[in-house]
């Protein structure tokens, strides 16, 4: 089960998500995203995200780069656990948390 919890915004959009994203659940977090493309930076909250597999990955690379490609910024922010470590074992967290973000380049 997930919950996704969309907190627009003008200049940030906040998604909070809790419980596990995998197969099963990957479209409902592919359409909070959607939900929220007009704001400049989305931020989607892994805090109480429990779980988190390959889909999961897959799914915030895809936002990350799509964000990229129209100047808007996306980050994956609260990782912790399990969730950080399959993130981090993947090579993508620090891209995705925005650490790897220059002071030059970093959104707002």
């Amino acid at each position: 089960m997930l919950i996704a919890d969309i907190q627009p915004g003008p200049e940030v959009a906040r998604i909070i998500l809790a419980g596990e994203l995998d197969l099963a659940t990957e479209r409902d977090v592919r359409q909070a995203i959607s939900q929220v493309t007009a704001a400049p930076r989305v931020e989607v909250d892994l805090g109480k995200l429990e779980y988190c597999d390959s889909t999961g990955v897959n799914l915030f690379v895809r936002a990350y780069l799509e964000a990229q490609a129209t100047g808007r910024s996306f980050h994956l922010v609260n990782a912790h656990g399990l969730v950080a470590k399959v993130l981090d074992v993947c090579g993508v967290l620090t891209a995705l948390d925005g650490s790897a973000e220059s002071p030059a380049t970093a959104g707002p």
